[in-house]
């Protein structure tokens, strides 16, 4: 069994139930554009998706990657963890991230660095 496969049967079905929230202001906004930082096995991403709102996922675990990209193949998948994205200054309108704020090594830099791809105006999401 692959890590992705067993966080899934574990920890993703626990952090399923968050995802709601998580999406509220980005589903009340109309945020044409989301960051899912640390997707994981890409719980919001589907539930983003669902919305029809355009899903950048990234993580920084090839597994989940090839997860999220082989279940969800209008999502852009990308390798990426924080405090480092590769994404322009205010390129997403609203970020959301599951459970992984609380395993960054530096927060403060993380927050920096969220704040950083987002645009004016826009919201943050984050479960810890």
């Amino acid at each position: 069994m692959s890590n992705a496969e067993a966080y899934e049967r574990g920890f993703a079905r626990l952090s399923a139930h968050t995802v709601a929230p998580l999406l509220a202001q980005a589903r009340e906004t109309r945020a044409p554009r989301l960051l899912d930082v640390g997707c994981g096995t890409g719980v919001v991403t589907a539930a983003a998706l669902a919305l029809g709102i355009e899903v950048t996922a990234v993580d920084p675990d090839p597994g989940m990657l090839e997860l999220v990209a082989r279940r969800h193949p209008h999502a852009t998948v990308r390798a990426a963890a924080l405090p480092d994205l590769p994404f322009a200054d205010e390129a997403f309108d609203a970020i959301a991230g599951n459970f992984v704020i609380n395993r960054v090594p530096d927060t403060a830099a993380a927050l920096g660095e969220l704040h950083r791809v987002l645009r004016p105006g826009g919201t943050i999401a984050l479960s810890w």
